[in-house]
């Protein structure tokens, strides 16, 4: 088996695991729950990113010449992501 085939199944593995762990942190009902939304949000950004450059290795320059500006506009919305997180975690009555 090809090393770069390798790293792709596992990276399509991670990227699954990270979906449904996104899916379990919408429907959990605990005290941080806009916390867990926004965490489920980035997990969901990240899995989203890692299935999609393990399908670009696959499939080779094809198909990132067709969805590059799709993975660029999806990663802008990590940082923001990351603040309202930090925040949410952070501040009592984040709203």
């Amino acid at each position: 088996m090809n090393l770069t085939l390798f790293i792709c199944i596992i990276l399509f593995i991670g990227a699954a695991q990270g979906f449904l762990l996104s899916i379990t942190l919408v429907t959990i009902k605990r005290e941080n729950k806009k916390a867990n939304l926004i965490l489920a949000a980035l997990l969901f950004i990240f899995s989203f990113m890692m299935f999609f450059h393990s399908l670009n290795e696959i499939q080779g320059s094809n198909f990132t010449r067709e969805n590059t500006h799709t993975g660029q506009t999806i990663l802008l919305l990590v940082a923001p992501l990351i603040y309202f997180y930090v925040k949410a975690l952070i501040k009592q009555g984040f709203s």
